[in-house]
């Protein structure tokens, strides 16, 4: 199945379906004669965490070096006032489709095609 976080911007609501107090392993290092290392999960508190740091980068740490007028720093402020960030986790090993389908249905819907419902 396709997990996903996502944050309107900043400022703006959240939105998941993960399940509550529900936690996804990302990653994982097995090797051998050693234990399994800590995993990179993912939860929907971790990623508030990780939405309030990457807007903070970009507005704190890149958008200020360049100048206020200036067409790059125009990009950082729209990154944070405008675009969303995403965390999708396609947990579906046997069909393995799930991430590339949804992104083709974003696309398509740009593209200005007629909504479609979407199971995730």
């Amino acid at each position: 199945s396709l997990s996903l976080s996502l944050s309107l911007s900043l400022s703006l609501s959240s939105y998941t379906n993960y399940r509550k107090n529900t936690s996804i392993a990302l990653t994982w290092g097995v090797f051998p004669g050693r234990e399994i290392l800590q995993p990179t999960i993912a939860n929907f508190k971790t990623f508030l965490i990780w939405k309030d740091e990457a807007f903070a980068l970009w507005a704190e740490k890149w958008g200020i070096i360049y100048d206020e007028d200036g067409d790059s720093r125009k990009v950082f402020d729209e990154i944070v006032e405008d675009m969303y960030l995403v965390c999708l986790v396609d947990n579906d090993y046997v069909e393995g489709n799930s991430l590339w389908d949804f992104m083709n249905l974003i696309i398509n819907l740009k593209k200005g095609a007629k909504e479609q419902p979407l199971s995730l």
